[in-house]
């Protein structure tokens, strides 16, 4: 037997196995189109944003006037705490109201829409009516 070297010898064949299709996550959505995912609306989002953007901006400018001033460590943490705690409570308060109106305009906007059924109380078609009274 002659021993051949590997780079000559064919490669075995491996056995052709079917390929699993890919698990799909649903239909895709076509592009701007609405999903029907519950988010808040970008006004609140945006607000909310800023909001965050200002606490952290008030608390590390507090904390570093204070360093700058040469403040104990102590005291530079107390008084960027205070900042935060007071510009977040203020900005907090703004979005409640915002997010309360937003949604006051929203049921609003959804009675409009649907207006008000009340059911007929059971009984006679003709005593039910508002022209017509039953004597």
């Amino acid at each position: 037997m002659s021993k051949t070297p590997k780079a000559e010898r064919p490669a075995p064949k491996k056995a052709a196995q079917p390929k699993a299709p890919k698990a799909s996550k649903g239909p895709k959505p076509a592009q701007g189109a609405k999903t029907s995912g519950r988010r808040a609306p970008l006004l609140l989002e945006t607000a909310y944003l800023a909001s965050l953007v200002a606490v952290l901006t008030a608390g590390a400018v507090t904390a570093g006037l204070s360093l700058l001033a040469g403040v104990a460590a102590w005291l530079v943490a107390v008084r960027a705490g205070a900042a935060i705690l007071t510009v977040g409570l203020v900005l907090w308060s703004l979005n409640y109201r915002l997010m309360h109106g937003l949604l006051e305009a929203a049921v609003q906007e959804a009675h409009e829409k649907k207006p008000s059924e009340t059911p007929a109380p059971a009984g006679d078609e003709a005593a039910a009516s508002s022209l017509e009274w039953k004597a």
